[in-house]
C-alpha cells in the first residue's frame, strides 16, 4: 500500500511538471563608498538597495520525455495494483490450504482414534478367548501388538492435527 501511495504521488509529480511555476524574490542590502574602514562609525551615509521581482515559467514543449515518464509511473501504478491484488490472492489460497489441512488432519485424528478404540476392544476379546482356551497367546500378542501402532498413529496424528492448527493460525495471521 505504501508503494502505491509512492507511485501516485509520484504520477501526479509528474503531471505536475506540465503545469507553469512562478516564483518571487526579494533582497535589501546597503552600501558604503569609502576609501577608508569607518563603515560603522556613527553619521556615516549608507545607500540602500532593494530588489523585489518574479518569475514566471511555462513551459511550451520540452521533448516527449515528459510524457514517457507520466506512462512509466502510470504502468508502475498498474503493476502495483496487480502486485496488490497477486498478493491478496496468494494469502487467501494460503489460507485455503491451511484450512484444507487442518480438517484433514482433524479427520485423521478422528479416524486413529477410532482405530485405537477397535485395537482395545480386539485386545479385550482376544485375552477373553485365551482365557478360555479358545484362542492363542500369539493372537494375544498381535493384538497387542496392533494397539501400540494404532496408539502410535494416533499420537502422530494428535501431532499432525496440532501442528495444521498452527499453520491455520499462522496463515489467518492470529500468530506469528
Amino acid at each position: 500500500q505504501t508503494q502505491r501511495q509512492l507511485n501516485e504521488l509520484d504520477l501526479r509529480r509528474y503531471k505536475g511538471a506540465y503545469l507553469p511555476t512562478v516564483a518571487g524574490y526579494g533582497t535589501w542590502s546597503g552600501s558604503r563608498l569609502n576609501s577608508k574602514f569607518d563603515a560603522f562609525t556613527p553619521g556615516n551615509q549608507w545607500f540602500p538597495t532593494l530588489i523585489i521581482g518574479a518569475q514566471v515559467k511555462l513551459t511550451l514543449f520540452v521533448g516527449l520525455q515528459r510524457e514517457r515518464r507520466i506512462d512509466q509511473a502510470r504502468l508502475a501504478v498498474a503493476k502495483n495494483n496487480n502486485t496488490e491484488i497477486t498478493l491478496k490472492q496468494s494469502i487467501d489460497l494460503q489460507i485455503a490450504n491451511a484450512r484444507t489441512m487442518l480438517i484433514n488432519a482433524q479427520r485423521t485424528l478422528t479416524s486413529q482414534k477410532d482405530n485405537v478404540d477397535l485395537a482395545t476392544e480386539i485386545v479385550r476379546v482376544t485375552k477373553i478367548k485365551s482365557e478360555k482356551g479358545v484362542g492363542s497367546n500369539i493372537e494375544v500378542l498381535d493384538a497387542e501388538t496392533a494397539l501400540k501402532e494404532a496408539q502410535n498413529n494416533y499420537i502422530v496424528a494428535l501431532s499432525d492435527a496440532l501442528i495444521a492448527e498452527v499453520d491455520y493460525q499462522i496463515a489467518q495471521g492470529q500468530l506469528k
